[in-house]
């Protein structure tokens, strides 16, 4: 990748970082993460985003070495014994694998508490980016496609 940078949870003392973060992203970035607009994170989005239980709810951070975000990986469980798995790399970031980085950290975790339970990724089908990042370098399967969005299930690394 070529600079380093530091691999650690988030938590709740990250709402400012997360907060310039997010607003330091592109409006197609924004787009393309939440599926839809997105303007600044709200309070209430804030404390979801960073005051999490590290089981149910996990999300490892990027820093540079300014302590700024240059990526976030989150998983949550949804209920059903499977989990979904959101990333966004910041803008002047994007080509380095990155994202594959900050996602294998996130399942590691995430995978302790869950061995073997199945996370998704919804990718757009146009997201070409997303698509490369959870299908070829995550090895992951395309299991459905449904209105402009794959479903993508990630190979178990827990074994």
């Amino acid at each position: 990748m070529g600079v380093t940078l530091l691999l650690r949870p988030i938590d709740a003392h990250d709402k400012d970082l997360l907060q310039r973060f997010h607003g330091r992203l592109s409006s197609e970035t924004r787009y393309r993460r939440f599926h839809g607009a997105k303007g600044a994170l709200s309070s209430r989005e804030l404390v979801y985003f960073t005051e999490i239980d590290q089981a149910d709810h996990v999300a490892v951070v990027a820093v540079r070495a300014d302590g700024e975000f240059a990526a976030v990986a989150r998983i949550v469980a949804n209920g059903d014994e499977t989990a979904e798995v959101a990333v966004v790399v910041a803008d002047d970031a994007r080509g380095q694998g990155l994202g594959a980085e900050v996602v294998e950290a996130c399942v590691r975790v995430y995978h302790r508490e869950r061995p073997g339970q199945p996370i998704f990724a919804h990718v757009q089908t146009d997201n070409g980016g997303a698509m490369r990042l959870f299908v070829d370098r995550l090895a992951g399967e395309v299991v459905r496609y449904q209105d402009g969005v794959a479903v993508v299930r990630l190979p178990d690394s827990s074994s």
